[in-house]
């Protein structure tokens, strides 16, 4: 029995001896497998991962960044969203006009298709002159028109709409009074009603059609509304405001009429803007970006921008130029935020620099963290289709009209026909009477 177990555990211990042997041939295989795999791969992962280059190695400069986030905003239809974010069929004629006056600052037009641009804005003419904002709008307005003129006016190709329509419009929105409302016979919003007008002025100067208004009509409207405090207010006897100014001073100056701000109005005027200055940021308000364009033009036309430190205000709106894509955000504490990257404020970014005379900035070194490119809906926009006219029915104010309408017809022809028909019989009794007497 003892040796019959001496067998059994001779044999579990070859077997287990085996086992492990053979375990150990598999491990062993298994590892020289793996060591042939990364030492020949190793070199390609090291290059393609650890050893990648940054996602983007241009723009080199903070201008290449702005003009490759404006060219990366241009869809197929050749129009411009406002964020990358956005859909496709949000492309505007708003966006347009902040795409082209940016450009035409940056002188950097040969990045985006011009000519689609162009044809777009022709396209957003309608029968009435007017312009709408999108493909798929259909009321015209003031302020489209204004983005369909300005676009075009930055890429010289005004000339190619229609332009005694485009007036005609214009003249179906005017008030009478020197002001124009944003869309014909509708109620007018006296809140706007300058921002209308300067919309307005705008298309009526860059289209050559001045001569159809009153000039001094426009002047006399703008200077109503200037506070002896300096600035100007929305409505006569309201008071004065930072926006209403602006509008106010870039219709005098369209106009040509400059000359009607005296030394002592663009004195009080300088000081109640520069009430909202910031010395130690260089900015206005809340020394956001969203809140310095208009202070900065309004000193621009009144010749007041030595009254800022340029330097400073550069710097400020440098710090809301965004690393993300290049773009330039309202606020800098969204610096960080690809999703408040927009081109409106990017337009506002430029045109400021420009005002200050600091674009050369742009060209000190930026980098962005990954290239621009539109992550929003990709489905193309519809093209607005008016509907079919609804089908004819006999309502009861239809019936009643047209029952009246019966009536007046057949009494008027009843007179009518009394009156021919007396005059014949008139007419034959005489002519009896005549016969009767040449018998006798």
């Amino acid at each position: 029995m003892a040796n019959k177990l001496r067998v059994y555990q001779s044999k579990k211990t070859q077997l287990y001896q085996r086992g492990v042997a053979t375990h150990s041939q598999k491990w062993s295989s298994i590892s020289l497998l793996l060591l042939f795999l990364l030492t020949t791969f190793t070199p390609v992962i090291d290059t393609a991962v650890f050893q990648q280059p940054p996602s983007v190695k241009f723009p080199s400069t903070r201008h290449n960044a702005v003009r490759d986030f404006v060219a990366a905003l241009q869809m197929p239809e050749g129009a411009f969203i406002n964020k990358l974010t956005h859909a496709r069929a949000e492309q505007r004629l708003g966006s347009c006009r902040n795409a082209a006056l940016t450009l035409r600052v940056l002188n950097a037009f040969t990045v985006i298709d011009s000519d689609a641009m162009i044809d777009f804005a022709i396209d957003r003419q309608l029968a009435d002159g007017g312009f709408v904002d999108r493909m798929d709008f259909w009321e015209t307005g003031l302020r489209d028109s204004g983005y369909a003129v300005r676009t075009l006016g930055a890429v010289n190709a005004v000339n190619l709409i229609n332009r005694p329509g485009l007036g005609e419009f214009l003249m179906s929105c005017y008030l009478g009074n020197g002001g124009f409302n944003g869309i014909p016979g509708s109620s007018p919003l006296y809140g706007w009603i300058l921002s209308n007008t300067e919309d307005a002025v705008a298309c009526l100067v860059r289209t050559d059609q001045l001569h159809r208004v009153e000039t001094s009509d426009i002047v006399d409207f703008v200077m109503e509304r200037y506070c002896t405090d300096g600035g100007f207010a929305w409505n006569p006897g309201e008071d004065h405001a930072v926006l209403a100014t602006y509008y106010a001073l870039s219709i005098l100056s369209m106009l040509d009429e400059m000359d009607e701000i005296t030394s002592d109005l663009r004195s009080a005027t300088l000081d109640y803007v520069m009430i909202y200055y910031n010395t130690e940021t260089g900015g206005f308000f809340e020394d956001t970006l969203a809140r310095l364009i208009r202070p900065i033009l309004i000193l621009q036309m009144l010749d007041g921008l030595s009254l800022v430190n340029a330097t400073k205000t550069t710097e400020l709106v440098f710090a809301h130029q965004s690393h993300r894509h290049g773009g330039f955000v309202g606020a800098f504490s969204n610096v960080d935020d690809a999703a408040y990257e927009e081109l409106h404020r990017t337009r506002e970014a430029v045109v400021v620099l420009d005002a200050l005379g600091t674009l050369g900035a742009l060209d000190e070194p930026f980098t962005v963290d990954e290239a621009p490119v539109h992550t929003g809906d990709n489905t193309p926009p519809t093209l607005y289709t008016p509907p079919p006219p609804p089908p004819f029915t006999l309502t009861p104010d239809i019936l009643g009209m047209l029952i009246l309408v019966t009536a007046i017809g057949s009494t008027f022809a009843i007179v009518i026909g009394y009156i021919v028909l007396g005059r014949k019989t008139t007419r034959k009794k005489k002519v009896k009477k005549v016969r009767r007497k040449r018998r006798r």
